[in-house]
């Protein structure tokens, strides 16, 4: 099996190659030549390793079967407690498919233990023995699963930054305490998207990418979304990048930039529907990097989206269940709608103060139960520590009750 670029189909390489390099000489992704036909009802008589061997070992012929049987065996066997892709019975014939058995309990672990063996090899097979090095930004599961993954692998060395305060401290302690020679943990003051932002300014700084280069260090960039957040932007940037691409996702944007840098070796990102995935690969199918005209503009963007007046939740609910019923997520979620559509007004002189006014009261009520609304909190604090974007939870929940009742009174300013 050779894999070609989706910029140029006559480039062709290993799946070494690919594995090692990541993305082709002209920034394109790699991707297989075929896709090779199997038995499925055989496939579904073997245990997980198994099945995980037979599917990788279309794809990557020039392993050694041997090794790819053994790698797999000892990433998905007792490291998972035997339970890797488990389902769990439901009802009748509902399952669930439970992703927690891995070594740090996220669902990273699938790809993260497999992955540094695979570049290992693949290394090996092609000779090569320049150092790789991680740099990884993280709220939380994304950095312990790549520490774990990546300690002690030789030839390779990772980094990883969380925010001070922004993970659970079972996360922090999980990162923290990693062993490893080859690991490294920095707390940075702020929230994610400050840890975020540095790490890419590292990959966009030409001095750094100059040394890593001269060094031979390619980069891997994980998280490219910010969590789900990137593919989620207010209406107004949204209509700016559909002016420019219309066909185009908002995520794609994100995708495209993260591919545009030179020394890149791969972009690592968690994908949750088909869609995703299929979005993703015409993304890749051919990468365009974007033209200095566009990172200016998501230059410009970014700047906007740092002072926009949105909650910066990216509803990924490590603040739940609250203890006193609230539905944190939905809450943001809605007030977030309405500052995007304009239904936040700061007057009750404001021209569309009326419609504003209903638009947000009324979506209100449908969005969130009135027993889970943000006027029951009582500012116990204990979401606070879960919070990946360092919001101080509390206090937006009272800022969001006072608005609310300011409108339903008729008392906004």
């Amino acid at each position: 099996m050779q894999f070609f670029s989706t910029r140029d189909q006559n480039r062709k390489v290993t799946s070494s190659q690919a594995i090692a390099q990541g993305l082709s000489d002209e920034g394109g992704l790699f991707v297989p030549e075929s896709f090779p036909q199997v038995d499925v009802k055989a496939l579904c008589g073997l245990d997980y390793p198994a099945l995980a061997a037979a599917v990788v070992r279309e794809y990557l012929t020039d392993y050694d079967p041997a090794f790819l049987t053994e790698a797999t065996r000892s990433t998905y066997g007792a490291a998972f407690g035997g339970k890797a892709g488990y389902l769990a019975p439901v009802k009748g014939d509902t399952y669930a498919l439970e992703l927690w058995h891995g070594p740090t309990c996220a669902f990273k672990d699938y790809a993260l233990q497999l992955m540094p063996k695979l570049l290992v090899e693949a290394k090996k097979n092609l000779g090569c023995t320049e150092k790789t090095l991680i740099l990884v930004a993280t709220s939380g599961d994304t950095g312990k699963a790549a520490l774990d993954g990546y300690h002690d692998i030789p030839g390779v060395e990772i980094a990883v930054f969380y925010p001070t305060g922004g993970t659970s401290e079972i996360q922090r302690l999980q990162m923290a305490t990693q062993e490893g020679a080859n690991v490294a943990v920095y707390a940075v003051r702020g929230n994610f998207d400050d840890a975020q932002t540095g790490v890419k300014k590292v990959f966009a700084d030409a001095a750094v990418a100059a040394e890593l280069e001269k060094r031979g260090i390619p980069a891997v960039i994980m998280e490219p979304l910010l969590g789900g957040r990137l593919s989620r932007l207010n209406d107004h940037l949204v209509e700016r990048l559909k002016e420019r691409r219309p066909t185009e996702s908002t995520a794609s944007w994100a995708f495209r930039y993260a591919g545009s840098w030179p020394g890149v070796l791969t972009v690592l990102s968690g994908m949750t529907y088909m869609e995703h995935l299929q979005d993703n690969l015409r993304t890749y199918s051919p990468l365009e990097p974007c033209t200095d005209d566009e990172l200016a503009m998501l230059e410009t963007a970014a700047n906007l989206i740092l002072n926009y007046p949105t909650v910066p939740c990216t509803d990924c609910k490590y603040c739940m269940p609250c203890p006193y019923g609230l539905d944190i997520p939905a809450i943001f979620a809605h007030y977030n709608k309405c500052v995007n559509e304009g239904n936040v007004p700061e007057s009750s002189q404001d021209p569309h103060y009326a419609e504003a006014r209903k638009a947000f009261l009324v979506g209100y009520d449908r969005s969130v139960p009135k027993l889970r609304q943000a006027n029951h909190c009582i500012g116990c604090n204990k979401c606070r520590p879960h919070c990946p974007q360092g919001i101080n939870i509390p206090r937006r929940m009272r800022d969001i009750d006072n608005f609310v009742e300011q409108l339903k009174q008729g008392t906004l300013a």
